[in-house]
């Protein structure tokens, strides 16, 4: 039974998007239904837990956000710039984050 089990996990996890050897080296990235709806306060106050999970949570929907979280930038450059290096989840996805908000900056400044 336990053998079944795993034959059907496995084979349902490849026939899922990037996962395993689907010929793609990185999976889809990760989008928000509705970027419109972050709590952009809540989440910057978020980005000082002691959890990393939320902290990384918090800064990817900052980023998906976009130009309306630009007072976030100031926040997300200090998790960014932390001490345990650029590699760290939620370090990464504060400089992503920082990017994407600063593109969309960009963009919003050139349609006006």
């Amino acid at each position: 039974m336990l053998k079944y089990l795993f034959l059907v996990g496995a084979l349902t996890c490849l026939s899922l998007t990037g996962c395993g050897a689907s010929g793609a080296d990185e999976p889809a990235p990760l989008k928000l239904k509705d970027a419109a709806s972050v709590d952009v306060p809540l989440e910057i106050k978020t980005l000082t837990s002691r959890n990393i999970r939320s902290r990384t949570f918090s800064a990817f929907k900052l980023g998906e956000a976009g130009a309306r979280a630009a007072e976030a930038l100031p926040a997300l450059e200090k998790l960014a710039d932390g001490p345990s290096g650029p590699e760290h989840p939620d370090q990464k996805a504060a400089a992503e984050a920082i990017e994407k908000i600063k593109a969309s900056q960009l963009a919003a400044d050139g349609n006006s």
